[in-house]
């Protein structure tokens, strides 16, 4: 009997909330009248809501004490409507700007990017500065779909970018670099095989803190915008910049990251210098007499030293002689910005520094940035502005290649024998 009751009172309680409800109806449409379809109704503060049919008309139960019905549609603004009285809705929304991410094309234009008639990929600042490098390409590497970019040595040597494919057979299949509107040079990446250092590109000059992002142009049609030079695509580096408005600033920021050479090809220890088992001084093959402790003769004219016929020389092996070659290596980067605007104006300068230290002796890269933009409105439709870069970057290379002044040319190849710490 009890259960039965506290049933009753249940149903009880719950027809008030049954009785307290309305049904309202309508139509949405444009500014032009024409009927919406699919547009989204829902009461403010809750999950209830509808969308309209094929005649733009709707019909909805809503709470008694609703106020207030939000209506929203892609391509126009959303809107609130105050339920009222009335259970009879007709309304009309205005069309709005929608722009989910603006890309700049060429020359400072801003284009949407679902307007554009080719592909083009971004990578914000903070995606490059995640770990810094020294050149800003290699930063690219494994962030855009269809750019494949390779190094050719060192941290500070050139990279080589290839944006979906080969576009030539005889000219350069490297992008163009455009920095706020201007072409740059990124030519110097070529890297002789036989004789001279390795190269870099210009576009290590770049500071990556002072970049506000990356678009990269992958389309034939982003030629339009620049020409036959752009054939291979077009990198394109947008700089930060102040805001109007913006209250003064000072950012630091500071980066150390070190460099190790993770792999070395396996050796063997057995065999010293030599060949056919004869110890051989002047060999750079590794296949002379056993490593067993044992002394062999040194012939009279080693190392250009008269010796007795019975000098001799204990054979002893040296795993790590090939590894001792190299050092561990480091990039250092420090980067100061001060920026700030008025109702009218905006700036921002920037210094930097960058130090690359590679695993091999003699090979270092030092750079210093210096960057300052600013800008102020004359009239609300004409905008008047300055921008200066300078670079003074130094560095010191080892020679590459298949020739003896490379250091890994014969190192790779040395004699197990031999120790190159004495």
């Amino acid at each position: 009997m009890k259960r039965l009751l506290l049933l009753f009172m249940l149903l009880l309680a719950g027809i008030p909330a049954l009785v307290a409800q309305r049904t309202i109806s309508g139509t949405v449409t444009d500014e032009k009248s024409e009927v919406l379809i699919g547009a989204t109704l829902v009461v403010k503060g809750t999950s209830v809501g509808t969308v309209t049919d094929v005649d733009g008309s709707f019909r909805l139960q809503v709470p008694a004490d609703s106020k207030t019905l939000v209506i929203s549609y892609t391509g126009f603004q959303t809107q609130e409507v105050e339920i009222g009285a009335s259970d009879v809705l007709n309304i009309s929304l205005l069309e709005g700007i929608i722009l989910d991410e603006a890309v700049v094309t060429a020359f400072g234009v801003k284009r949407d990017k679902s307007n554009l008639g080719y592909a083009v990929a971004e990578v914000s600042s903070r995606d490059l500065t995640v770990a810094r490098t020294t050149n800003v390409t290699n930063a690219l590497a494994g962030k855009i779909p269809g750019v494949r970019i390779s190094g050719s040595g060192g941290s500070f040597t050139g990279s080589s970018i290839i944006i979906r494919g080969f576009t030539t057979f005889t000219g350069s299949n490297q992008p163009l670099f455009v920095v706020d509107g201007i072409p740059i040079d990124n030519s110097g990446g070529g890297t002789p095989l036989q004789n001279g250092p390795a190269l870099s590109n210009r576009a290590i000059d770049l500071n990556q803190e002072d970049i506000e992002s990356i678009s990269v142009l992958k389309g034939a049609g982003a030629t339009a915008l620049y020409g036959s030079r752009a054939a291979g695509g077009v990198i394109l580096i947008t700089t930060k910049k102040g805001s109007v408005g913006q209250k003064n600033a000072v950012t630091y920021s500071a980066s150390y990251n070190t460099q190790e050479v993770n792999r070395l090809p396996d050796y063997h220890n057995e065999y010293g210098q030599g060949a056919g088992g004869i110890y051989n001084p002047t060999a750079i093959s590794s296949w002379g007499p056993r490593i067993n402790g044992q002394s062999v003769i040194l012939p009279p004219d080693y190392r250009g030293k008269l010796i007795s016929p019975n000098d001799s020389v204990a054979l002893t092996a040296y795993p790590n002689n090939v590894s001792d070659i190299f050092r561990s290596g480091y990039n250092m980067q420090h980067n100061l910005a001060f920026q700030g605007g008025s109702d009218k104006s905006a700036y921002r300068l920037s210094v930097g520094y960058l130090d690359d230290q590679g695993v091999l002796d003699n090979n270092r890269l030092q750079r210093y940035n210096f960057a300052i933009n600013a800008s102020t409105a004359l009239t609300s439709k004409l905008t008047a502005g300055v921008a200066a870069n300078f670079v003074n970057s130094a560095s010191d290379r080892t020679q590459q290649g298949n020739q003896l002044s490379n250091p890994l040319f014969r190192a790779y190849f040395l004699p197990r024998s031999l120790d190159l710490t004495g």
